[in-house]
């Protein structure tokens, strides 16, 4: 039950931190493009907090129980993943290759151990391990519109 409150925590801590990141960039004079993180920091609690809910309920499986913590302990490192890009700024386009790339990476090899060490990627890993790419796929194509800007407005307003 502690890793289930530890959940919880981490999940609504999410929120605060993405509107002093908000409020950060704003103050910094980014402008509109200061909004457009708040919508994968909220994703990315919400997936993180179904994903551990899910491997709570299945704690009775462990095939199953583990799979779901495995994807939202992937999912939760994205930031940290991201943050290479501070280290490495020669990199075109660091969204895709530490967002995408090299975060996802870790579901690619989750698949290839799961296949050598049974014969097949469990479903949990696959399909979820799908869904956060696509999800990841999905926000780096969305990322600059002017839906994603207004949509992290609103969440952003709403939210402080």
């Amino acid at each position: 039950m502690f890793g289930v409150a530890f959940a919880f925590g981490t999940a609504i801590t999410m929120v605060p931190v993405g509107i002093f990141a908000t409020e950060k960039e704003l103050a910094q004079g980014f402008g509109d493009f200061a909004y457009l993180n708040t919508i994968g920091t909220i994703t990315s609690g919400f997936i993180f907090l179904v994903l551990v809910l899910l491997g709570v309920l299945n704690r009775e499986r462990p095939q199953v129980h583990k799979r779901f913590m495995l994807l939202a302990t992937i999912l939760v490192l994205w930031p940290a993943w991201f943050r290479f890009r501070h280290y490495f700024p020669q990199v075109p386009r660091p969204d895709i290759w530490f967002g995408v790339v090299l975060s996802d990476s870790l579901i690619l090899l989750a698949w290839i151990l799961d296949k050598k060490q049974n014969g097949r990627i469990h479903p949990v890993l696959l399909y979820g391990g799908i869904l956060i790419i696509i999800e990841n796929v999905v926000e780096i194509l969305l990322f600059d519109t002017e839906l994603w800007r207004e949509t992290g407005k609103l969440i952003y307003y709403y939210l402080r």
